[in-house]
Order: C-alpha cells, then sequence, then structure tokens
C-alpha cells in the first residue's frame, strides 16, 4: 500500500488530496481547498485535517514555460540531450532568457507527420523558484514538483481515441493525447485570474469570487434568458470563456491530428453547464467534464463536483506514486540536514543547568548535636520520677540512634546519587565537546566542498569547451535531415580538426547533389562549402562535399 499527499497551488487557492493505491485498487482518503496566502501554515494545518505527518508530499510546478525541439528519432539518448541542450541555449540566446539558470526536462514523443523524427516537449522552470519555495518547506516531506499538465495524464480512462484535456486554471493549459500518450501541451495565457480578477474588484475578496464562479450557471441556446438576470457576473465570465473556446476551437480545427473528445477540469469546471457551452461551440467534439475513472467505485454519499474542485491535487498524488513521465518530475534537491548549524550553535550556547545533589546533601547536614549530659543519680533507690526520667532518656537514645543509622544510609545513597550526577555531568561535557569537534569536521568538510566545487566547475568548462564540436555534429544531423532532397544518400560524415565537416553523398545524378551542395551554403548550415570532382559508377554519382561550422 502506497500512499501520497498531492498539494496544487494557484496564488491564494490550495487544492488537497491523499491518494492511497493498494493494487488495482484507488482512494482518496481525504480531500479539500484552502484560502491562504501562507503556503508553509496551511500545509501544517493540512497535514493535521489529513493525518498525512509520515506520508510523501508532491506538488505542482508553477510558472514553467514549454518549448519544442525536433529530433532525429535514432539519435542514441546522449546525443538527443545534447542536442536538445544545444538548441535550447541557442533559444535562450535568441529570447533573452538565462540558460545556466533554468531548471528543464524533456518529454519525446512520436512525431506524426515525420516518422524518422520525434517531437521533444521541453519543459523549463527558474531553478531559483524551486530552491526558494524547498527552502520554505524544508520542514515537510515534499519529495516531486510534477508539472500539472502532464500529471492530468493520470486521470482519464485510457480512450481508444485521440482526446486533450483544457485546464482551466489560472491560465489555460491543453494536454493533447495520441494513443494515450503525450503529444503536446499548449498554453493560452487566459483562464480564471482574469475573471477572478474583475469579480474581487467588486468583492474584495478572493474567496467570494470564487464561491461566485462556482454557484454560477452560464446560458446556453437551451436555457432561459432570464439567466442574464439572475446571474449578475456573466458579463465578467462569459467574454473569458467566449475567448477559451475559441483558442480550443481554433487550435484542433487547423491540425491535422484528429482528436474527438475534449475534457474540461479546473476550476473553471465547476461553473454549472460549462461543458454545454463547449459542446455548442464544438459540436464535432464530445465535450464533458474530467472526474478520474477511479471515482464511481468509492464515491457513495460525496458529490462528484466535490472531487471534480480537487482533480489537479488527485492528479499530482497519482503522479507522485506512480511516477508516469518520470523524466518529467523535478526533484526535490534541497538538502535538510538533521541538525542545522543555527540549531547546533543555539545548542552550544545555551546554559548545561543539572540538579546539584551536593547542594541537597548539605541542607540536610545543617541541624546541631544533642547534649546527653547525665542529669540524673544512679545512687540510692530509684525513685518513681527517676524511672520515668530513665525511660524517657532510653527512649530518646533508642530515638537518636534510629536516626543515626538513618543519617548513615541517607548519606550513602546520597554519595551514590551525587557520584551518579557526576558521571551524567561527565558524559554531557564529552557530548558538548564532541559536537564542536563536529561542528568544526563540518567547517571543515565545508570549505573542502567549496574547493571541491570550484574544481569541479573549472572542470566542467574545460569540459564544455572540449565538447564544444562534439555538440555541434547532432544539431548538424537535424538541420541536413530537414533540407536533405529523397535522391541524396549520405554515406559518411566526419568532424576534423577545428570543426570542419567532410560529407561524401551520392545519388543517381549530378543535380541533386549539386542542389544539396548549394542549400548547405544558401542555408548556413556550412560555411566555406566545396566539393571534389564527382565521380559516376555504376549509375551512382559520388561527391565529397567540405565546409566548415558555421
Amino acid at each position: 500500500m502506497a500512499t501520497c499527499l498531492g498539494i496544487s497551488t494557484e496564488n491564494n487557492l490550495i487544492k488537497y488530496a491523499k491518494v492511497r493505491i493498494e493494487k488495482e485498487d484507488i482512494k482518496i482518503e481525504a480531500f479539500g481547498i484552502k484560502f491562504n496566502d501562507d503556503l508553509e501554515k496551511a500545509l501544517k494545518e493540512i497535514l493535521e485535517e489529513t493525518d498525512s505527518h509520515n506520508i510523501p508530499i508532491c506538488m505542482n510546478l508553477t510558472g514553467e514555460m514549454y518549448n519544442y525541439f525536433s529530433v532525429f528519432s535514432l539519435l542514441k539518448k546522449k546525443d538527443i540531450e545534447e542536442a536538445l541542450n544545444s538548441e535550447f541555449e541557442l533559444l535562450c540566446d535568441e529570447k533573452g532568457y538565462s540558460y545556466k539558470t533554468l531548471d528543464s526536462r524533456y518529454i519525446l514523443a512520436e512525431d506524426y507527420m515525420n516518422k524518422e523524427k520525434s517531437k521533444a516537449i521541453y519543459i523549463s522552470v527558474e531553478r531559483a523558484d524551486i530552491t526558494s519555495k524547498m527552502q520554505k518547506l524544508q520542514a515537510f516531506r515534499v519529495g516531486h514538483l510534477v508539472p500539472l499538465p502532464v500529471a492530468l495524464s493520470n486521470l482519464p480512462k485510457k480512450e481508444k481515441e485521440n482526446y486533450a484535456i483544457v485546464n482551466i486554471e489560472e491560465d489555460t493549459k491543453i494536454t493533447t493525447m495520441v494513443n494515450n500518450e503525450i503529444n503536446d501541451i499548449e498554453v493560452i495565457n487566459l483562464g480564471m485570474k482574469d475573471i477572478i480578477e474583475q469579480i474581487n474588484e467588486k468583492e474584495n475578496s478572493i474567496q467570494k469570487a470564487y464561491e461566485i464562479c462556482k454557484n454560477t450557471t452560464i446560458y446556453t441556446m437551451e436555457t432561459s434568458d432570464m439567466q442574464l438576470v439572475e446571474n449578475v457576473y456573466l458579463k465578467e465570465i462569459m467574454p473569458v470563456l467566449y475567448k477559451i473556446v475559441s483558442e480550443v476551437k481554433n487550435k484542433f480545427e487547423n491540425q491535422l491530428l484528429t482528436v474527438r473528445k475534449i475534457y474540461i477540469t479546473g476550476s473553471a469546471a465547476l461553473i454549472n453547464n460549462i461543458d454545454l457551452y463547449f459542446q455548442e461551440y464544438m459540436p464535432t467534439y464530445k465535450c464533458e467534464i474530467l472526474s478520474p475513472f477511479f471515482i464511481d467505485k468509492f464515491a457513495n454519499n460525496i458529490n462528484i463536483k466535490d472531487y471534480i474542485e480537487v482533480n489537479s491535487a488527485v492528479a499530482v498524488a497519482m503522479q507522485g506514486l506512480q511516477k508516469r513521465y518520470k523524466e518529467a518530475m523535478f526533484k526535490n534537491t534541497y538538502l535538510k540536514t538533521t541538525m542545522s548549524t543555527k540549531t547546533l550553535q543555539m545548542k552550544l550556547n545555551s546554559d548545561v543547568k543539572l540538579p546539584s545533589f551536593k547542594e541537597l546533601a548539605n541542607r540536610f547536614k545543617n541541624g546541631g548535636g544533642v547534649d546527653l549530659k547525665p542529669a540524673l543519680s544512679l545512687k540510692g533507690p530509684i525513685k518513681p520520677f527517676e524511672m520515668s526520667a530513665i525511660r524517657v532518656g532510653v527512649t530518646g537514645i533508642l530515638c537518636m540512634s534510629v536516626f543515626a543509622a538513618g543519617s548513615v544510609y541517607l548519606n550513602s545513597e546520597m554519595t551514590k546519587k551525587i557520584a551518579e550526577a557526576d558521571e551524567v555531568i561527565d558524559e554531557t561535557n564529552k557530548e558538548i565537546k564532541t559536537i564542536q569537534e563536529n561542528t568544526e569536521t563540518v567547517k571543515a568538510k565545508s570549505l573542502e566542498y567549496s574547493q571541491r566545487i570550484a574544481k569541479l566547475e573549472s572542470l566542467t568548462n574545460q569540459v564544455v569547451e572540449d565538447n564544444k564540436y562534439k555538440k555541434a555534429i547532432p544539431i548538424l544531423l537535424n538541420r541536413i535531415m530537414s533540407v536533405i532532397p529523397k535522391e541524396v544518400k549520405l554515406t559518411s560524415i566526419e568532424n576534423n580538426v577545428d570543426g570542419k565537416i567532410v560529407i561524401n553523398a551520392e545519388s543517381q545524378n549530378y543535380d541533386d547533389l549539386g542542389y544539396f551542395k548549394a542549400i548547405l551554403k544558401t542555408n548556413n548550415i556550412l560555411k566555406n562549402v566545396s566539393s571534389d570532382s564527382s565521380v559516376k559508377l555504376d549509375n551512382i554519382v559520388k561527391v565529397t562535399i567540405e565546409g566548415e561550422l558555421p
């Protein structure tokens, strides 16, 4: 049995779901939403409410961007990664991004327009944003951050036909599924934030604006015009939804891939009749609200709409458990030590005070002695009052004997306790000394690691410089594959010294080879392009083309 707490955040709105998987059974054990601008405080409350202190947490990624690259499908994984990283670095230079500050993952998908190539969905996010969030949440067991459009692919049933998941949260993200695999993710910079902000200007409450949307019924051709009067905020809601549905419709009507079903999810899915509204504008598609495929098995008296409200949190939790598309998951690399430097310093600076048994013993020794000078005369017969005095004296002596014996025993026990206390103090002092020594060791190791990191960065820069031309080959192959005439066949490509490229090609006629050479030059694929004299053998023309990497 495995359990995960899924957390989905959008500004002040936090959705959560505790999901358990046991063999083939999937169950949502707890779920809900919170409005809180303090994520750390909200997480503490959620852990208490769901009893999730000892289970892993998976959260959605925020602020990520998506780019697409085409790679030659026969390349090895290492070459694919090098080619993608190089392509993305060039894109960063072009768009003014800082390549070194971004953390990236990618998913490979089939390119149905070109079987010789694969399409890479390249996901990037600011590394500083992840580090900052993880530092704030270091007290919690946050293991992964996952892109929500990827995680949502866990919720629908497996379909025979292609479908799309339209997630309308702050903005709108469309995940296109082909053969039950992610083929495309597109972002529309329009969503619930545009609706909530307009309503919030009048209500002055994000939470109230959210509830208004949740309880709003939008009009369709089948509904009454009276709803225009009943729903006073339709003029804020309808224009945004119209732009979104128009963008979605335009996307799928202008692509060659056929999609038959549209799933709607996100906060906007709680607006009543939104599925009918999509259906009216997209009559050739089947439009419906997305709900987790396993809900019907256990959702007895709970409204399905309540589960739909936390779709994103359920999807994130399932991604954390099943790790589908694990190559797109961003791990929590912020290391949390068992004792931080600050905590250690606090312990070293605190006063260690143990109770003193010596002081306690001295308090019992402060009593005076008893003077037992004889006050009686034993000569002659014992008189009655003397007998009474003797009895009192004997009783006193017996009491003093008992007291003396008790004092000896007490002193013995006190001595033992003092010895035990001294041992405890000695052990404590040893522990403090060990902590101090460990502190010095940590400082020394920290300095050593800093030196190693500096050396590693120097070596990395050297390796990058040494591999400068190695990375160019996968990129060159991709560019050549996009322009090479079908009649031309490459027999070999060599990367000689200083980026000089030697290509051996062959074809059945001279024109194709001449065209190939010309396009290498005009498209700036190679510089200083030249070729030797063509040789024709057995109706095959062979030529060697040389050039330099741009």
